[in-house]
């Protein structure tokens, strides 16, 4: 018997899912094909952990876009960061992080600030500024 990637002994489950093959495209998004295939239920819950990433960067990126964050959370979300892994980057605190969420803190940062975000999500200064 083979054993599952959990190491226990019980017999691998296959089932037919929805298969997606997730590509990152030259927009900055995720893209998914999706097929139907026999597969192991473990791998099943890697593409429906990547459905929810894929959804929580464009909700993201609607809210910057209609101006309810700001874009740094999009790019927070588009590189698989958190606030605490962001605040390590930026060497700030979570809280003061977290106040650059909101749309009017953010438009009150000092370009050396900027500058430390763009670094931490390796794009130009200009793409923070200009989101669209």
């Amino acid at each position: 018997m083979e054993t599952n990637p959990t190491g226990s002994k019980k017999p691998l489950k296959f089932k037919w899912f929805n298969v997606g093959q997730y590509t990152f495209e030259k927009d900055g998004r995720y893209t998914n094909h999706i097929g139907f295939d026999y597969i192991r239920e473990e791998e099943a819950l890697t593409y429906d952990a990547l459905k929810i990433v894929n959804e929580r960067i464009e909700e993201a990126r609607q809210k910057a876009l209609q101006g309810k964050l700001s874009p740094i959370v999009y790019y927070m979300e588009k590189t698989w960061m958190d606030p605490m892994t962001l605040s390590r980057f930026v060497g700030r605190s979570v809280f003061i992080v977290k106040r650059h969420f909101k749309p009017k803190n953010f438009a009150k940062l000092k370009p050396e600030m900027l500058q430390k975000y763009a670094d931490a999500f390796e794009i130009p200064v200009e793409d923070l500024k200009n989101f669209h």
